[in-house]
């Protein structure tokens, strides 16, 4: 299973990168939201990946967030709806709006969503609800995004940090906000000690 590709972009388009990493090139399906229209071809960028087996063909989705590749997990999970429906929902939506109309049983900003109609958007409120993922990105703060995005650095040895904890049955979500909060409460840290210090945030 790849958990991330990082590489240089050799081509950018609508809805696809493909991104050079260890002498090959891979094609990932991507949102066609605006942080994805700013990439370039030679860009250094690091994509977390969903792979999808299907009847018909095999897909490589890559995200520019582990929160964006969890909510796409999440919603496809769901019987009938799709990889295409899934990244539909991440091209029109931020994952923190989508997290917070799904928990706000918002059915107003989900049926706005193109292709999801009356029908399938009352039935993903009711399947995510209570998905203890979505949970966690809705409860994702302000302050938590802006330090994301800002103050809080997320070097690799963050980025590893983030993956061990994953492995130990977190969502992508709670595994980078727990790592958060540790650089936020100690700062910079050697990877064994951050990943300790955002173990016991989790506990």
């Amino acid at each position: 299973m790849i958990s991330y590709i990082k590489g240089i972009l050799g081509e950018v388009g609508e809805g696809f990168v493909v991104i050079e990493a260890g002498g090959l090139g891979y094609f990932l399906s991507t949102p066609a939201s605006g942080d994805y229209k700013k990439l370039k071809p030679g860009d250094m960028a690091t994509f977390y990946t969903s792979f999808c087996l299907g009847e018909k063909n095999v897909e490589l989705s890559g995200f520019l967030s582990r929160e964006e590749r969890d909510l796409f997990v999440a919603v496809k999970s769901i019987s009938s709806f799709g990889s295409k429906l899934s990244m539909t929902i991440l091209s029109s939506l931020t994952v923190k709006e989508f997290a917070d109309a799904i928990v706000n049983e918002d059915k107003k900003i989900l049926r706005s969503i193109p292709g999801l109609g009356d029908k399938k958007a009352d039935r993903l409120a009711l399947e995510l609800r209570k998905n203890r993922v979505i949970l966690a990105l809705a409860s994702l703060s302000a302050e938590a995004e802006e330090d994301r995005h800002g103050s809080v650095i997320f070097d690799e040895n963050a980025e590893n940090a983030a993956a061990a904890l994953e492995s130990f049955g977190c969502s992508g979500a709670e595994a980078r906000k727990a790592v958060e909060k540790a650089l936020a409460e100690h700062g910079p840290l050697a990877f064994e000690e951050l990943f300790s210090k955002a173990l016991e945030a989790i506990k």
